[in-house]
Parts: structure tokens; sequence; C-alpha cells
């Protein structure tokens, strides 16, 4: 009976382990690869450090979130940046997205729910 209980604890760590390891590399970030897509006027750089001084202004303790994602989006009428804040407390609602208009640098801050 020892040796099955053995077997079966050895077998749900390596589970608990593999598992661990597995959603630990989904929860890492991307990072953008081009700083600056054709068409835009702001590099990633910049319209993410807006979002951050929009969050700021607000008074959001930036520490408290994972690096944010920037992507763009280039449309006809919508030349906009939209950066992802995702809170570290991992409670539902805990995010912010910050849209960046790239032509006049102006920021929209809109919490999660």
């Amino acid at each position: 009976m020892n040796a099955l209980r053995r077997h079966f604890v050895g077998d749900s760590a390596f589970i608990a382990i593999a598992f661990l390891f597995a959603t630990a590399s989904c929860s890492t970030q991307p990072t953008p690869t081009v700083s600056q897509p054709n068409g835009a006027l702001l590099d990633v750089k910049v319209a993410i450090h807006l979002a951050e001084q929009a969050l700021v202004h607000d008074g959001i303790e930036l520490d408290r979130y994972f690096p944010p994602r920037a992507f763009y989006e280039f449309t006809a009428r919508d030349r906009t940046w939209s950066v992802f804040f995702v809170g570290k407390s991992g409670a539902l609602g805990d995010h912010y997205l910050v849209v960046v208009n790239d032509k006049t640098s102006g920021t929209e801050v809109v919490p999660g729910e």
C-alpha cells in the first residue's frame, strides 16, 4: 500500500510541477516586435509612456500592474494605440485599457469591470 501511495504521490507531484511550468510560460506577456508600425506617428515606447502618464495622472500605482502590452490599430477613421495593463492581484476587473490617439497623443483611460 505504501508503494502504491508513493507512486501516486510522485505522479501527482510531477503533474503539479508540469502544470506550474506550463501556466508560467503562458502568463508571460509578449513584447511588441515592431517599435513603430507602418503608418504610425508614435513608436511603441512613446505610446506606452503616454498611457503610463495617463494612469499616474488618475492616481493609479503602476507597480501594481504587469508591464503593459501595446498594439497599433490603423484604419481609415481611427489611428490609435491600445495599451493594456493587467493587475498583479489577479482580481476580476483589475486591469486598464488606455487608448492613445496616434495623431494628437491624447489618451482615454478605460478601467476594467
